[in-house]
């Protein structure tokens, strides 16, 4: 954006508006020494840049929603303005060890990109031992979600977390005050299986039942963006916890890199003949026949959670079927739920792109499960089981690369062979290159090793 300068007068500043993932960047007025949008995206990318190893090693994010029930592709960004200037705010878990996650908030506030401010943090684990939240991977893990609501100018973060024996359900309500966050109040939820006793209080007093449930339910309901969140499958549900896909601002690491770039390369187009006219059938060239023929009767496996395993074998003609198993326990770690989607579909070899990489191309696939669930599961108390209609890793409409052994790791993210990927399964975490064949879903940033 230009300024223009009379000799005699000085046109007021225009607003530059920049989309980024649907929502607004736009300039400050009022100030020439502004940062433009194009200079705050630049800072954030860098900020991502320079936190991507512990922003990648936070692998133990859980998604949930009506949408995105297995999907174990990580989503530890978001991007979304909290303080009204139309400049969203970068927020981003990150891992400096290999079980507590903290969260940062990055904002523009007095012509600089800085750490968003805030008091009442909790000081727990990691070497940040500042933070105003924490996924800690211990005992029952952390469930949390970090979202705004109908109410104007507030940030609430809820997280439970405990034992079997203690739960705490905990929402902390901050106030949005000149772009930092002022603690306003703090609603807990104390489950004592042992004792069978809840119990509630607000800002550390302890409040009666009535009270307690009537302001700790309020809190679920009218949310306006749910900013970043991890939770088991059914927990968001059966909290109260309802929201859209659009309102869903989790992003990958990625899809938030390429939202903050404002200049995208342009490919060259494709000159159009009689030859590539088809281009949409598959290559019979020599070399993707030899490629289709080291698929042949190959399987594949992913561990997306460490409850949550698909496994799929590609037959002759690229065909392939599969079956997606996911398993977790409620709450009370008393009734054990099992969920399985058997699939099939087909893959074509599309385009070569160098010796060790390849475009595949879905071209069919669906959920076949059957009519009636497993004879072990009909009359079982203790487990629940369900088939589902959607598969870890792969939907209709999604873009797949093939990896052959020798291709090299540099340019993947290293979400791809980090603990459950290509550095321990595919090669060595030194080693430059992957040695086991690798379906990459692109779209999903989701993988399928060769066994």
């Amino acid at each position: 954006m230009k300024n223009n300068f009379c000799k005699f007068l000085i046109v007021p500043l225009l607003f530059s508006l920049l989309t980024v993932q649907g929502f607004a960047a736009n300039e400050k007025g009022g100030n020439t020494n502004q940062m433009t949008a194009e200079e705050i995206n630049s800072k954030y990318n860098q900020i991502l840049l320079d936190n991507q190893k512990t922003i990648n090693k936070y692998d133990w994010q859980d998604g949930a929603s009506k949408y995105d029930n297995k999907k174990k592709t990580m989503r530890p960004v978001a991007l979304y303005d909290i303080t009204g200037d139309k400049i969203p705010e970068l927020f981003f878990m990150s891992a400096d060890t290999d079980y507590a996650s903290s969260l940062f908030i990055y904002t523009y506030k007095d012509n600089k990109v800085a750490k968003m401010t805030f008091d009442k943090a909790v000081q727990q684990y990691g070497s940040s031992r500042n933070a105003i939240l924490q996924d800690i991977l211990v005992s029952a893990g952390t469930t949390y979600a970090v979202y705004t609501n109908k109410e104007k100018n507030r940030l609430i973060i809820y997280d439970s977390n405990g034992g079997v024996d203690v739960l705490w359900y905990n929402f902390t309500i901050y106030k949005i005050e000149k772009g930092a966050l002022k603690f306003e109040r703090k609603v807990v939820k104390t489950i004592d299986w042992e004792a069978s006793k809840t119990t509630y209080k607000i800002n550390e007093k302890a409040v009666n039942a009535t009270t307690g449930k009537k302001e700790f339910e309020k809190l679920f309901k009218d949310i306006d963006k749910m900013i970043m969140y991890s939770t088991n499958r059914d927990n968001f549900s059966k909290l109260g916890f309802k929201f859209t896909k659009a309102q869903d601002m989790r992003m990958t690491l990625a899809e938030a890199k390429k939202s903050l770039t404002t200049k995208k390369s342009v490919s060259p187009k494709k000159s159009v003949t009689a030859s590539n006219k088809n281009s949409d059938k598959l290559n019979k060239s020599a070399d993707t026949q030899d490629v289709a023929k080291l698929l042949q009767n190959k399987k594949f496996f992913n561990q997306a959670g460490p409850r949550d395993i698909v496994n799929m074998e590609i037959k002759k003609d690229l065909s392939f079927s599969g079956v997606n198993n996911a398993h977790h326990m409620d709450s009370k770690i008393v009734l054990s739920y099992e969920y399985q989607s058997n699939f099939k579909g087909k893959f074509e070899i599309a385009e070569k792109i160098d010796d060790y990489t390849y475009n595949l191309k879905l071209v069919d696939f669906k959920i076949v499960n059957p009519k009636e669930i497993p004879k072990e599961y009909r009359n079982n108390k203790d487990t629940k089981f369900e088939y589902v209609d959607e598969v870890s890793g792969i939907k209709k409409g999604d873009k797949f690369k093939l990896y052959l052994p020798g291709r090299t790791k540099s340019d993947l993210e290293p979400a791809l062979y980090g603990p459950m990927g290509l550095g321990s399964d595919n090669g060595t975490s030194s080693s430059k290159t992957i040695e086991k064949t690798t379906i990459h879903n692109t779209t999903q940033n989701f993988y399928f090793i060769g066994e």
